[in-house]
């Protein structure tokens, strides 16, 4: 497990730490964990990979990660030992998309980040809007991507025709989609639908239209999803949402 360092400076608003650093040995890992809060990830020194539904991407330092709420991934630091400064974020809808560029002055902008931690997510949000999104894709095989396209496109792909469109069979094919995006092909689809869900809400609070848009059987399945994965119903993220957009910058 990594070990926390928290900075000199806590905030008055009661979620507490603005900034926290974490340092990470090499040859360590942290298995698919979910944020229950968005936040950037500021890579200091050091270098790994991260994957999730999103795909399986490589950052070193310099890199900028925002995360959405209830973002769920996994971590890999192969290569030397890395240390990462994370900056919570307020002001970012539930269920946006993952971010990643490189800060133009990387040495500047962690002094400016240390200096002055009141103005953080302010920093982050103007290096944001001034780069275009550049993820490093890390190599995958293309059985694995045509399968994920598909069913963030909305296809009933099952895993059946994936696998037989690809000439391997069902077990290869499963193998293979988990080794690149650390989930099996049925978690893979549940995780996606998930989001859609988060994100079609917190645009359109309307819980059953979600329910239904994003595949689950009903409302009550939606609710039980929800809860098995962040310990709140539907209407706990509305809530959040509100709050967010109350004293955010984007709603």
């Amino acid at each position: 497990m990594p070990r926390l360092e928290r900075l000199e400076y806590f905030s008055s608003r009661p979620e507490g730490l603005l900034l926290f650093d974490t340092y990470h040995g090499a040859c360590s890992a942290l298995p698919i964990h979910r944020h229950y809060e968005a936040y950037a990830s500021f890579v200091l020194f050091g270098a790994y990979e991260e994957y999730s539904v999103d795909g399986r991407y490589n950052f070193d330092a310099g890199c900028l990660v925002v995360h959405p709420t209830y973002h769920a991934h996994g971590n890999i630091f192969l290569n030397g030992n890395a240390r990462i400064r994370g900056i919570k974020l307020s002001s970012l809808n539930a269920g946006g998309q993952t971010f990643a560029g490189r800060v133009r002055n990387a040495t500047a902008f962690a002094a400016l980040l240390k200096k002055r931690p009141d103005r953080a997510e302010e920093l982050v949000l103007d290096a944001i809007s001034e780069r275009k999104n550049s993820l490093s894709h890390a190599s995958a095989p293309d059985l694995a991507i045509a399968a994920a396209t598909a069913w963030k496109e909305g296809e009933r792909l099952s895993i059946a025709d994936a696998a037989k469109a690809a000439g391997v069979s069902p077990e290869y094919f499963a193998r293979l989609f988990k080794s690149h995006y650390g989930l099996s092909p049925v978690a893979y689809r549940a995780e996606h639908r998930f989001r859609n869900a988060v994100r079609m809400i917190a645009k359109a609070p309307r819980i059953s239209a979600a329910a239904h848009a994003c595949g689950y059987a009903d409302q009550s399945h939606m609710g039980r999803d929800f809860k098995r994965r962040t310990g709140g119903t539907p209407r706990d993220l509305l809530k959040s949402t509100d709050q967010i957009c109350s004293i955010g910058k984007q709603c």
